[in-house]
């Protein structure tokens, strides 16, 4: 009920501005005469409707302002996503790097100690020994057979991991390659 009271309130008000106080005002301060003042008070009346396609222009910029913010939000969340996923797939390689690297490494050193064993003239465990056996297979095979030769290139350049010289198959191919009756 306030509500209705303040409204109707400022209608009179607004009303009485309108027609009493402002024509007087543009008359006596201003120097208009009764005709000129009744023409400009009437024009916010007979706007021919631009206030109003000027508020529907307004909005629809802002409508638009707003869609393009928005697809700037959504891009930024694209690329923050993207990002998050290429860190997580360079993790993911950082850790295949490792195994390779420690892969070769742990070969490097085992040759390194079987060497050392060869020559100081040391048992060598028999561990060691199919080791060096396999992989004189694999290296005299690389010669004959053109599949050994790539499993071991694949390794030699860390495409591949240096376990899968040590898969039966290849290793059974490899001997029978250097037993010449593989295929070349």
């Amino acid at each position: 009920m306030l509500g209705l009271m303040v409204t109707q309130g400022c209608a009179v008000y607004t009303q009485y501005f309108f027609l009493t106080w402002l024509p007087n005002y543009l008359q006596t301060e201003r120097g208009m005469s009764l005709l000129k003042s009744g023409a400009l008070m009437s024009l916010p009346v007979f706007d021919g409707g631009r206030r109003e396609a000027g508020v529907q222009t307004a909005n629809a910029q802002w409508d638009i302002a707003a869609a393009s913010y928005r697809e700037q939000v959504l891009g930024a969340f694209r690329d923050v996503e993207d990002q998050l996923a290429s860190l997580r797939l360079l993790a993911d390689q950082a850790g295949a790097q490792k195994v390779a690297v420690d892969a070769a490494w742990a070969i490097s050193a085992g040759s390194d100690a079987t060497r050392a064993d060869a020559l100081s003239g040391a048992d060598v465990p028999e561990e060691v020994g199919r080791q060096r056996w396999a992989i004189d297979q694999i290296l005299r095979a690389t010669l004959t057979d053109k599949e050994v030769c790539r499993a071991f290139e694949n390794v030699a350049y860390m495409v591949a991991h240096p376990s899968t010289l040590a898969d039966p198959a290849l290793l059974e191919r490899a001997v029978t390659a250097n037993r010449g009756g593989g295929p070349a």
